[in-house]
This record gives C-alpha cells, sequence and structure tokens, in this order.
C-alpha cells in the first residue's frame, strides 16, 4: 500500500494517506465499535453516563471526580473509565450505559487493521512542514519555539513546531496582522493535526492563483502549529489510543499533564475545572506553565501580538470561547458572539462558553489565557473549535477525515480574514454633547485616546463634523496637557440646526480607531435651538399602603435633552390641600421623595402626582400623570413594594437572598425595578437554607391578618420529585 499523491474532490494537493476503498475494514471497524460492548469488562471502557433526570449536586460531584470526559451532549457525558469509576458513578444514582466494555480491545482491533496509517505521526508531520518550507521557501519559514518534556530530560528528541505564512516570511510586518492556528495540545485527539496540515497546503498551493488566498498571504502574518503535545501524540500513535496528556514522570508513577490546564489565567481556580491530582486526566500540573510544551505557546505569543487563535481539538461539534473558569461572559462577549456566528455558518457547530452551558468548567485553558492575560502579552481572542460528533469521537472513520477537514476550511480562512477587522487600534474614550441653546458656542469636545500596542500618532487625533447634513469638516484635536486626554471645538452656527460628528485616531501602523464604533456610517449628533421639549417621567405607581408604614417613598426616572433642572410632587389626603415635596438626584436619572401625611387613619385616600421641569429657557415642564392623580389607599396593616427601600426585610447570614433589580429568573420586577430574590443574577446555591425575615410589625387587636405577596419560582425536578421548596 501506498501513498496517493492529490485527492480530487480538494482544492489542494495536500497529501492524504489513503488506501484502496476496503469494505471489509470499515465492516469490521463498525463491529468493533458496535460489539465490544457485549465482551467480559476489562480495565477500561467507555461508559456513557445519562444526566436526563440528574440534580445539580450530583453533576457537580461527577465533575469533582475528573473522570475522563470524551464527550458530551445536551443531557449525557461519555467517561473512559475502569469498574472502580462505575461504581462511583452508580454510587451518585446515576445512570450508566456501557459504549465499549474494553477500551483495549477497540484499540487492538484499530492497530490490527492499520489504522494510524491514515494519521501523520511526529515525525510524519516534521517531515511534511519541513518539505513544504523548502518548496515555499519565499512565503514559509519553520521555527522551532521550544521542547517536549521528554526532550527536556534526554529521554527523546521531539520538538515544537511553528510556522509562518506570509509574503515577506523573514520579516516582522508589524502592518500585517497576526494570527495562530493551534492544534493537538490533547494527544489523542488526532484529526487536528490534519486540520492544520490541510490549511498549511491550502494556501501555500493556492498562493498565486486564487485572489482570496495570495491577498490573505500577502496582507496577514498566519501561525501555524500543527502538534502542541509532540511526546504525547508519538505515545498515541505507538503505545495507547486514550492518551490525553503530555508525558512528564509524576514520580509518583503517574505520567502526563494537561496542557489545557496548564495555562497561567486562573490556573488551578478551583477543583472542578483542573485537578491537583497527578493521576487525573485533568491534572493541571505544580504550577502555570510548568510544562515545556505551554511555556513554548506562551513565549511565542508574548513576542507577537495574535489577534486571533484558534486551538483544535475534538470532539463534540462545538465553537467554544471565553470564559471557561466560571459560568459568565467575558466584557467582550459581542465579539466573542460575532466572530464565533461567522465561523459556525459554514460549519454547522455550537457556539458558547460554560456561561451557556455548552461546554463544562475548565480553568487554565488556552481560550481563557489568549484572552484574559492582558499584562504580558497583547489580548488575543480566542477559540475552540471542537472537531467531530460522538460518532465521530477521537478516532474518527477513515471516510470522516476529509468531511472534518473540509468543514473547517472555511472558518479558518473567515478568521485569518477578520483579523484585520479586529485587530487592536486606538480606544476613544468620549461623552457626546448633549443639545443645547447656546446658539454662539463654541463647543468643546474633550476625548481620552490610547492606544493598546502599537504607538498612538497624534498628529492623526481628528474631530470631524457637520452642520445640517451638509460637509464634513476637520479640525485636530490637542493635547489638554493631562495624560491622554485631547479636544477640539465647533464652532457656534448662530442659528437653530444640528451638528453631526465623529472622532478618528491612528496609530503608528497605522490602523484606525473611531468613535462612535462604526463612524463615519455611525454618528453621535446634538441640536442646537431653543428647546421645547419637556423633561420624560418614568414612575411605578404607589399601591395601597399600610398605615404604619409611612412615609411612603416614591422613586421616578427623570430624563432631558437639554437637562433636568429640578423635580417635585404634589399629595394630598381625602381631597384636601396640596403638600409640594421636591425629588432629589440618586444617581443615573433616579430622583426620590417622601410623602409623610399626618393623623392617617385606615381607609384615608391619598393622591399625587409628579412633575419635572428642564433646563431650558422655556423651562419646558412634564407633568405625571398628565391629567388628574396617582391613587392609593391606606389599609389597616402593612404593605411594601421594595422600590424605594428594601423594606426593613433581614435575609439570614450567608443565605442567597438578595435585594435588589433581577437579570435572571423573571429578569424583571412584578411591578417597578426592585424585588427581593434567592441570587438575583443567577440560581441560589444547592443545599442552602436561606430566611428572609419581615420588620417587626404589630398585629396588636388584628383579627385574622392575612399575608399576600407576589412569587415568582423556578424549582428543580427530577425522578417525579420536586427538589426545592419554601415555607412561610
Amino acid at each position: 500500500m501506498t501513498r496517493v499523491g492529490k485527492c480530487n474532490s480538494l482544492s489542494s494537493v495536500f497529501q492524504f494517506r489513503t488506501y484502496p476503498w476496503d469494505w471489509r475494514f470499515l465492516a469490521s471497524l463498525a463491529i468493533a465499535m458496535v460489539f465490544l460492548s457485549g465482551q467480559a469488562a476489562a480495565t477500561e471502557m467507555v461508559v456513557r453516563v445519562d444526566l436526563s433526570s440528574a440534580r445539580t449536586h450530583q453533576v457537580e460531584e461527577l465533575l469533582k471526580m475528573h473522570p475522563d470526559i470524551l464527550a458530551r451532549g445536551d443531557d449525557w457525558v461519555d467517561i473512559l473509565g475502569d469498574e472502580s469509576m462505575i461504581e462511583e458513578l452508580r454510587d451518585l444514582n446515576l445512570k450508566t450505559e456501557v459504549r465499549i466494555a474494553d477500551a483495549r480491545a477497540y484499540e487492538a482491533n484499530l492497530r490490527a487493521r492499520d489504522y494510524f496509517d491514515f494519521y501523520h505521526d511526529y515525525q510524519e508531520i516534521v517531515d511534511e512542514i519541513t518539505q513544504v518550507e523548502q518548496d515555499y521557501p519565499h512565503i514559509v519559514k519553520i521555527y522551532d519555539i521550544g521542547d517536549s518534556w521528554e526532550k527536556t530530560e534526554g529521554i527523546a528528541d521531539r520538538d515544537i513546531w511553528a510556522l509562518k505564512i506570509s509574503d515577506n516570511v523573514d520579516e516582522f510586518e508589524q502592518e500585517e496582522p497576526e494570527v495562530l492556528i493551534l492544534a493537538n495540545i490533547h494527544a489523542r485527539e488526532i484529526i487536528t493535526p490534519e486540520i492544520a496540515l490541510y490549511m498549511i497546503h491550502y494556501l501555500v498551493d493556492n498562493y498565486g492563483t486564487d485572489p482570496r488566498v495570495t491577498r490573505l498571504v500577502d496582507e496577514r502574518q498566519i501561525w501555524i502549529i500543527p502538534n502542541g503535545n509532540p511526546d504525547g501524540l508519538d505515545y498515541v500513535h505507538h503505545q495507547d489510543i486514550w492518551w490525553r496528556k503530555n508525558r512528564r514522570d509524576n514520580g509518583d508513577g503517574t505520567f502526563g499533564v494537561d496542557l489545557n490546564r496548564n495555562y497561567g489565567y486562573m490556573w488551578g481556580y478551583d477543583d472542578i475545572g483542573s485537578s491537583p491530582n497527578p493521576s487525573s486526566e485533568v491534572y493541571r500540573g505544580t504550577g502555570p506553565f510548568s510544562e515545556p510544551e505551554s511555556q513554548a505557546i506562551r513565549d511565542l505569543f508574548e513576542a507577537h501580538a495574535f489577534v486571533i487563535g484558534l486551538s483544535y481539538h475534538s470532539y463534540g461539534n462545538w465553537w467554544l470561547y471565553p470564559w471557561g473558569y466560571i459560568p459568565e461572559d467575558t466584557p467582550d462577549h459581542p465579539t466573542f458572539v460575532a466572530i464565533a456566528d461567522s465561523c459556525v455558518a459554514y460549519n454547522g457547530y455550537e457556539p458558547g462558553n460554560a456561561a451557556s452551558g455548552t461546554i463544562y468548567i475548565v480553568n487554565g485553558d488556552t481560550d481563557d489565557w489568549f484572552y484574559g492575560e492582558q499584562t504580558t502579552k497583547y489580548k488575543t481572542f480566542g477559540f475552540t473549535p471542537e472537531v467531530g460528533g460522538p460518532g465521530d469521537g477521537f478516532h474518527p472513520d477513515t471516510t470522516r477525515v476529509v468531511p472534518l477537514i473540509m468543514e473547517n476550511l472555511f472558518p479558518n480562512l473567515y478568521v485569518i480574514d477578520a483579523v484585520e477587522e479586529y485587530s487592536p487600534r486606538p480606544i476613544i474614550a468620549h461623552e457626546p454633547l448633549g443639545d443645547t441653546e447656546d446658539l454662539v458656542g463654541p463647543y468643546l469636545v474633550e476625548a481620552g485616546i490610547t492606544a493598546p500596542v502599537w504607538p498612538l500618532d497624534e498628529s492623526t487625533l481628528e474631530l470631524h463634523f457637520r452642520w445640517d447634513g451638509g460637509s464634513f469638516q476637520t479640525v485636530s484635536l490637542m493635547p489638554t496637557g493631562e495624560p491622554d486626554q485631547y479636544q477640539a471645538s465647533i464652532p457656534g452656527p448662530g442659528i437653530s440646526g444640528t451638528y453631526e460628528y465623529y472622532l478618528s485616531a491612528s496609530d503608528s501602523i497605522p490602523r484606525i480607531g473611531y468613535a462612535p464604533p462604526g463612524a463615519p456610517d455611525s454618528l453621535f449628533e446634538f441640536r442646537v435651538w431653543m428647546d421645547a421639549i419637556p423633561p420624560t417621567i418614568v414612575h411605578v405607581p404607589l399601591g395601597d399602603q399600610g398605615v404604619g408604614d409611612a412615609p411612603y417613598g416614591v422613586l421616578a426616572e427623570v430624563t432631558d435633552n437639554i437637562g433636568v433642572d429640578s423635580v417635585w410632587m404634589e399629595y394630598r389626603v381625602n381631597f384636601g390641600s396640596l403638600e409640594v415635596v421636591p425629588l432629589l438626584p440618586q444617581g443615573n436619572d433616579m430622583y426620590q421623595g417622601w410623602i409623610d401625611p399626618q393623623g392617617i387613619i385606615p381607609g384615608d385616600t391619598l393622591q399625587y402626582r409628579l412633575f419635572a421641569r428642564d433646563e431650558a429657557a422655556a423651562q419646558n415642564m412634564a407633568t405625571l400623570p398628565e391629567e388628574g392623580f396617582f391613587v392609593f389607599t391606606l389599609i389597616q396593616g402593612h404593605s411594601f413594594d421594595f422600590e424605594a427601600t428594601n423594606g426593613g426585610f433581614v435575609a439570614s447570614q450567608g443565605g442567597d437572598w438578595e435585594w435588589g433589580s433581577p437579570s435572571a429568573g423573571p429578569g424583571s420586577a412584578y411591578s417597578g425595578q426592585h424585588v427581593w430574590g434567592t441570587n438575583l443574577d443567577g440560581n441560589y446555591a444547592d443545599d442552602s437554607n436561606s430566611t428572609l425575615d419581615t420588620p417587626s410589625m404589630s398585629l396588636l387587636n388584628a383579627t385574622e391578618p392575612i399575608l399576600t405577596f407576589w412569587h415568582w419560582y423556578r424549582m428543580e425536578y427530577g425522578d417525579g420529585v420536586y427538589w426545592d421548596g419554601g415555607n412561610v
């Protein structure tokens, strides 16, 4: 059997390892995958754990075991383990199904069929990229960026090789953004080097003939690392197809560190996302970057300014991004979503992170470090494509090699293209000008401007403005004398109309930053005119109140295009004389005042209305409601709406009750903005016992007191049982 030169179904001449079509081989592979589950239990097996009815604490206990998770679905995970692991799962009352009863017999079957002849081992990868460099020396250069652990110990001679593709490949061209594609930091994920190698061939073979490829090679610095775990890949090819980690001798009879738990950002954050136990498949090492393989990647990043980094893994058909160490989104979440959505439009993968539930919690991984470490290197948008589905596993059928490679070709091309759009450029912080009645001007525009990577070119800082849709005029932004602060003025027009404007700044590349983003298609604007628009008042009317709860807080949001001058209210009891009370600013456009009537009794009626005046010359005024009053009745008892205050309620120490505006659960209050809830931003803690006590209330002379409240809840349900509850 010989290696075939071209695969005609592809537009590149990447040399796949192929054989004449042998249905007996494919059939026996299928038989091995399906029927080995019927063999006697061996040392290791592949088991599917059913999580469809699992409680949260069961899942957390499962993760604390640090099982070797091969894959996961919406309600299941596949695990490689021995009989003792299966017993632990059963002790957690988790349902299991054996998928491969003897993992070693499965491996022996693959090796007997020469399965690994379809995949590149370490030396073949080195030979391949060395040949590419020799064939395309004008656009390709390979670099030895570090050693494997076994090389540092004198056991083997394996290096980590990075290949750069660019037009002036021997030069660092700072005007060309950098992108990285990394593969195979988990040894057994053998499809990932094939994706990286094909990408190399696609770029070099099509350079000079395909306009898009030619433009990308000419205008980008493309780095590809086909194998980030040399010792591990060699071990998979020749010893153990299930091996995941590197090959460090931990000195206690165990081997290997999980390189995707060894990166410095939030390394060892908890013992769920990684393990301190050397025998664990997710062992994080003795410290951040303890391994020479992760050190090599770190050093490469710190010497460059990668805009986007892909770290290819298998399997799951996911396109993952940070955060991984906690179930939260990053400050740049919209950018991650935009890039991920564009990539998965080509291959149909599921995009997401730990917050979306797409992936389990991990810490010390590449994506979080690519993005999170912004002190020793530039911020990089890091992604992990998980290639292949449950039917592919770590050892895809040979007929699946080409489809798995090709479904990631166009995502790779998109990412290489997109690094210009997402490249670091000057950041402009500016508070937009508001409407004004000053026709004379000038109008001072101030901005803070910084450049995150390359030096700022102060000669390029400009303010662009136009009057009533006319042509733009441009003036330079000048330093104010304060660090990173600049200013310029827009002249007064002398008449009424509208100004539109934007700001721009370039670094030394040059790359241009704009405010607002998207300028000049998006613009700031302000009106110069005699304002006739009254303020806007937003208020949730008070419901019936308890006599003993006075004074009654009134909270309102008041905004105006010119500015708010004053806010007040009028109230009266039983249609009597009106009392005037100011509402004072509380920040964030909120104003608060208090209704404090005297001599009130149950059954009394209170009426109130709100007023706001702006700072315009016309002193425009708003009234809410526009006609009549808000009305509430005083009752024998107590009433709490939690808007102005927390009502004097007291939460138990260390419990989950919080007062404020919810972002999870119902997402909003029953009325107004504020509620008491158990964790306003997510789920309450497992096995918690939280109490919320009302303030002391006198029920003297009360008969048949009644407690009425609005309650939103979602309770955990499984196995026909509601596991959560509450008592009043």
